[in-house]
């Protein structure tokens, strides 16, 4: 059954609206051509490519998200090269060949609702894909990349002599398949694959063949750099020519930005909603900073290079550069550690402290286990029928309309399929004592104002053990998957990540020594601990994925950037970290006891969740409650 556009226009509006999290228009293709600016959705004003309605709704969601990935993964716009290549035709289609599929692979990852849809397309795409048993050497090139592009790697027929060169555009469309991968590494792909294909063009005449269009990608194909009729690139503005340096070997790296007419500023999604104020902190110019002799100083990225893990359970990570709009890959390095065993004492005796709260969270997880079954409606056969879609269809029958055939239900076994992970800050700043009023009789206390009964000595991080102990204690109830996992940073080639209990691990007395062993140590580089955590987190095969940051303050090491822009740098790269978990799945929470959090958590999470806790004794009590919310 067909789907008119103008149907479900309103639909599609909110649905594009959610994803990019800016106004979207969804317009018929066939009378208002796609803008640059990014702004508009383009797709056909009716759909019959299948017989069912759902599926062809499917496809025009398909086609949509493709076009606002644009968009919302930064590879929306004109993109201009500072510099000349000897093909810039070449150039062009190979930079949209890897940039759409580099935003399908993006697609998948960040949407999994979707991918079953986008995976029909794909294949429908291939199976309907012309063969090039009889194309020139660089046009079965470029119709190879098409099919990589479409998540085809097995089974290509590779030209004789070619095999080489296909393991070679194999690597790069890998590694533009990561979800850290932005349309400006996708400029530098196009130059390094059109560098690995210069041998056949001067093998053969020069000349190829534009492969066919992606039918599902639409209208969403537009020019991302522009050319003129002589394939000479044009710029947006004149600029002089020692700005424009010849590069005359495909090997030199070429730079690349957005164009500013483009209304895509290439920041990371999300920016958008942060508060005025606070963008014009950040995206101002950075004030130099004085050296002692009163000179300004600059701070010089080519002097620092990119690291490398050289010793076991060492990992290296990119960091986000706000002001340059790109990742710095490679970056900082991540040292993971098993903590030491301590005393297991201390964790009996945080339970004993909290007894009354533990009986009652144990009672509120014991609620949340599933009750045996649930049921699934709108089904093609089942037990029953489902009574709802029965009626509709019936009511579409009186109406001579074909009826959706789905109208069974069946019963489905419930189980709890979720894994969580807990990575707590051990920065130096949650050495401090906690000063509230404490009841128990066997803590030390310093006397309190005004006669109060005491103050007591125990410090962030002792509260923050406390609550753990006390969730590990509840989660044993109800079976999740649960890993714990502490942070400090010492600079960009120093993050320690110390493991408390892994994902893998059985919760036991081992476990409890090793919290004992949770103490304050140095700064708190959030990014990179992130990064880790997801690479831990992500290939776990539960169905609902969530990464619990804990944390008493702001991110901030030494080294953070630039000299005057330190604070921004740490939130933007750690912002970014949280959009790439959220981009494989996995669903972060910032939870803070910093009572200032409001000041720069709004910027840190965009539209993330997060809570500031004003009053850091009710932490035991408040974690639970938000693990609950959080996996139910």
């Amino acid at each position: 059954m067909q789907v008119d556009l103008e149907d479900v226009q309103g639909v599609l509006h909110l649905y594009c609206l959610s994803l990019a999290g800016t106004d979207i228009q969804v317009v018929d293709a066939a009378d208002s051509p796609r803008t640059l600016g990014g702004a508009t959705v383009c797709l056909p004003p009716v759909t019959g490519r299948y017989d069912n309605r759902q599926d062809n709704f499917d496809w025009l969601k398909v086609m949509a998200t493709h076009q606002v990935a644009h968009l919302e993964f930064g590879g929306m716009g004109v993109v201009k090269f500072l510099g000349r290549v000897p093909q810039p035709r070449l150039v062009y289609d190979l930079f949209s060949i890897l940039e759409e599929g580099r935003l399908d692979a993006r697609i998948a990852l960040a949407y999994p609702g979707l991918r079953r849809a986008l995976q029909r397309a794909q294949a429908e795409t291939l199976d309907g894909r012309r063969s090039f048993d009889t194309a020139s050497p660089v046009t079965a090139m470029l119709e190879l990349l098409v099919r990589m592009g479409l998540g085809t790697f097995i089974g290509l027929p590779v030209p004789t002599g070619c095999e080489t060169i296909v393991r070679e555009l194999t690597a790069i469309v890998r590694a533009l398949d990561d979800p850290s991968a932005t349309v400006q590494d996708t400029a530098e792909a196009a130059v390094r694959t059109c560098d690995v294909l210069s041998g056949l063009l001067k093998d053969g005449d020069g000349t190829y063949d534009t492969p066919d269009p992606v039918d599902y990608r639409g209208a969403c194909q537009a020019p991302f750099f522009r050319l003129d009729a002589q394939g000479e690139q044009l710029s947006e503005t004149p600029a002089e020519p020692s700005e424009q340096p010849e590069t005359s070997a495909l090997t030199m790296s070429v730079n690349v930005e957005l164009a500013s007419d483009t209304g895509q500023r290439g920041q990371p999604f999300g920016v958008s909603t942060l508060p005025p104020q606070f963008l014009q902190q950040l995206d101002g110019p950075p004030e130099a900073s004085l050296s002692p002799s009163g000179g300004a100083t600059q701070h010089d990225d080519n002097a620092e290079e990119t690291l490398r893990p050289r010793e076991p359970g060492t990992f290296v990570y990119p960091e986000w550069d706000y002001q340059a709009r790109a990742y710095k890959p490679r970056w900082c390095l991540v040292k993971e550690h098993t903590l030491d065993e301590g005393n297991p004492d201390s964790f009996d005796e945080a339970l004993r402290r909290h007894s009354a709260l533990l009986s009652d969270v144990k009672r509120q997880f014991e609620a949340i286990l599933p009750e045996g079954f649930d049921r699934i409606t709108r089904l093609t056969d089942g037990e029953d029928l489902d009574l709802n879609a029965a009626v509709e269809a019936l009511a579409d029958l009186r109406m001579r309309v074909p009826p959706d055939d789905k109208i069974y239900w069946r019963r489905h076994k419930v189980r709890r399929d979720v894994a969580v992970l807990f990575l707590l800050d051990m920065s130096a700043s949650t050495a401090e004592p906690l000063n509230i009023d404490d009841p128990s009789p066997s803590e030390p206390t310093v006397p309190g104002p005004r006669g109060a009964a005491g103050r007591s000595k125990r410090r962030i991080i002792d509260l923050e053990k406390e609550s753990i102990a006390l969730l590990m204690q509840a989660l044993e109830a109800i079976g999740d998957t649960y890993g714990i996992y502490g942070f400090s940073g010492y600079g960009r080639d120093g993050v320690d990540f110390y493991v408390i209990k892994d994902l893998a691990e059985r919760f036991g007395d081992r476990i409890k020594r090793r919290l004992d062993r949770v103490t304050p140590r140095h700064a708190t580089r959030m990014g990179a601990a992130i990064r880790h955590a997801v690479s831990k987190l992500a290939p776990q095969a539960a169905a609902t994925k969530i990464l619990l940051l804990l944390s008493d303050g702001r991110p901030q090491d030494r080294g953070y950037s630039r000299q005057g822009t330190e604070k921004a740098y740490a939130v933007h790269d750690t912002h970014m970290a949280l959009i790439e978990s959220r981009a494989q799945g996995i669903t972060p929470f910032c939870l803070t006891v910093d009572k200032a959090g409001h000041d720069y958590l709004q910027a840190m999470c965009g539209d993330i969740g997060y809570e500031v806790l004003d009053d850091i004794a009710t932490l035991p009590a408040r974690l639970p409650v938000l693990y609950r919310a959080l996996t139910t």
